[in-house]
C-alpha cells in the first residue's frame, strides 16, 4: 500500500467510511447519518479518500 492510502485510512472516520462502502453505495447524507457525522465532515473525508484513489 502506498503512503497516501495509509495516511488516508489512518483516520478512523475515513476507515469507517471505506468499511461502510465495501458492500453498498450510499449518498453522502446517508454516510453522514450512519456514521454520526455532519454532512460537510463526511464530504471532506470522501474527498481525501478520492484524492488518495481509494
Amino acid at each position: 500500500m502506498d503512503p497516501a492510502t495509509l495516511n488516508a485510512l489512518a483516520e478512523p472516520n475515513r476507515f469507517n467510511i471505506v468499511e461502510l462502502l465495501r458492500n453498498s453505495s450510499y449518498p453522502v447524507g446517508e454516510i453522514a447519518r450512519k456514521l454520526r457525522l455532519r454532512q460537510p465532515q463526511a464530504s471532506k473525508h470522501l474527498k481525501v479518500l478520492a484524492d488518495a484513489k481509494i
